[in-house]
């Protein structure tokens, strides 16, 4: 009898710890988002080092300016970059990503808001996250 209940105690061990790796192994894709409403007078541009980009090309602080929406033959209103799974870390955590961003500027409907201090860059960030697991970050004008 103890036998058994030996038993059924470990195979319900056991199908708690697949499910719990399951769930684990399910975490969102981080992203950051950067979008405009696709209007004329909305626009977002970061500047920063290469530092917040998450590819490694070698040029990690060489300064980096991201402008949204580009203009050329075929103007771009959004981009999105992955950045592996897991959310958006909380304002601690955030400071670590913001230091690399000098300022950001966004331009909504012919309205300027100027992030220009590490305090305030990363209280937008932070305020900004949301999906599942607050993993998705959003920088928009709209």
């Amino acid at each position: 009898m103890r036998k058994q209940i030996f038993y059924r105690q470990l195979h319900l061990g056991f199908i708690l710890l697949i499910a719990v790796s399951l769930l684990e192994s399910c975490d969102p894709a981080q992203m950051l988002e950067i979008k405009t409403a696709g209007k004329p007078n909305c626009s977002v541009t970061i500047y920063a080092n290469r530092n917040i980009l998450p590819y490694n090309d070698g040029k990690q602080n060489e300064k980096l300016i991201l402008r949204i929406p580009k203009i050329g033959s075929k103007p771009v209103t959004d981009t999105t970059f992955s950045y592996g799974i897991g959310g958006w870390p909380d304002k601690n955590g955030m400071q670590k990503f913001s230091k690399n961003i000098d300022s950001i500027i966004i331009i909504s409907n012919g309205i300027r808001l100027g992030l220009i201090n590490q305090e305030a860059i990363t209280e937008y960030l932070v305020k900004h996250r949301h999906g599942f697991g607050k993993s998705i970050l959003t920088i928009e004008a709209k």
